[in-house]
């Protein structure tokens, strides 16, 4: 973790052992950016860095998302960062305290990495949050066939809704992080330039083979994984979830365009590629992977009732076309089942 001499623009990621992290690390080491990583442990920092090919250009740091001070300290350390892609955030239904574990974790380390940005970070210029798609809506609005939202559109829960149970707590600590996020953007836009992400539920490959092998996966890649774990008389334990999906790596790699890409500062984007229902995974994966279509349930009837969606304002300023969803469905299986020694 030690620091060095380097020519190379920096950039600090925050989170950047999880799902999306590592894919975003992935595509600046790519394209030659110097990385300064945060995670929460040493052992997520070796995992990360074993998986690295230039390990010169990275390094990581230990960072906990209720303390300032961390990041404090990384800033010090690193006084050339001049780009930051905030990742970092919880997203776990099982935890014991939604105030804690969700809300105040969520909207509070947001607060403490722009506070000690401001404080601390000299050079940065250009700060990338990552949302989700439903700091936009709130769960009644989910189904309704007839709505349109758009990138202006908000999650409008109180915090006593909030804390009523974990889906609440998800939708409420995302919307009230990016304004936490905006709020500071327009407060200080003398010295910084935003954007903000609000990818759909984020499938496609694991940044590295081995992170398939984990306990359990990120919320979203778990769900593929539950359908791949199915045996043939288990259609009725497939819930009938449905959603709107985002290619992981066109998530990384909008965050990193937006460095460069000025039509994309200050705004809130909202790159989704196509809707996904859990039946529509199982039906795709015995279509597409023959080789475990006995292994499955049988094909199964697909109903999707969702909002719609105008993104056309983010379609605007994308500089690449995104990824269609059969073609992040595929890749997340296959990689899956090639680790798993399945195919």
């Amino acid at each position: 973790m030690g620091t060095r001499k380097h020519d190379k623009e920096a950039v600090l990621v925050s989170g950047a052992s999880g799902f999306l992290g590592g894919h975003v690390v992935k595509q600046l080491l790519e394209k030659e950016f110097f990385v300064i990583a945060t995670v929460r442990s040493e052992q997520a920092g070796k995992v990360l860095k074993s998986e690295l090919a230039n390990i010169d250009d990275f390094t990581y740091e230990l960072v906990q998302l209720s303390d300032k001070l961390s990041f404090d300290k990384v800033f010090i350390k690193h006084p050339n960062i001049s780009k930051i892609i905030h990742t970092a955030a919880p997203f776990d239904f099982r935890v014991p305290n939604l105030r804690k574990d969700v809300i105040e974790a969520t909207v509070e380390g947001t607060r403490n990495l722009l506070a000690s940005t401001l404080e601390n970070a000299p050079n940065v210029t250009h700060i990338v949050n990552t949302s989700n798609l439903i700091s936009h809506f709130t769960l009644d609005q989910y189904s309704n066939t007839a709505l349109i939202l758009n990138e202006k559109c908000w999650c409008n829960y109180s915090f006593e809704e909030g804390i009523q149970n974990p889906f609440k707590a998800s939708h409420y600590s995302k919307a009230n992080a990016e304004k936490v996020f905006w709020e500071f953007i327009s407060s200080h836009k003398d010295r910084f330039t935003g954007s903000s992400v609000s990818p759909g539920f984020m499938f496609g490959p694991q940044p590295f083979d081995q992170y398939v092998l984990k306990s359990s996966l990120n919320t979203s890649s778990e769900l593929i994984n539950e359908v791949l774990n199915l045996g043939p008389e288990d259609l009725d334990h497939l819930p009938n979830l449905f959603g709107y999906l985002t290619d992981v790596r066109d998530v990384a790699r909008l965050q990193i365009s937006t460095f460069t890409n000025e039509s994309t500062h200050n705004k809130r984007l909202v790159p989704v590629s196509g809707q996904f229902s859990m039946h529509g995974i199982l039906n795709f994966a015995k279509d597409r992977f023959p080789k475990i279509s006995k292994q499955l349930p049988p094909r199964a009837r697909v109903e999707i009732k969702l909002f719609q969606i105008d993104d056309s304002a983010t379609r605007e300023v994308l500089d690449f076309p995104l990824t269609l969803g059969e073609v992040t469905i595929y890749d997340s299986i296959k990689q899956i089942l090639q680790v798993k020694n399945r195919l």
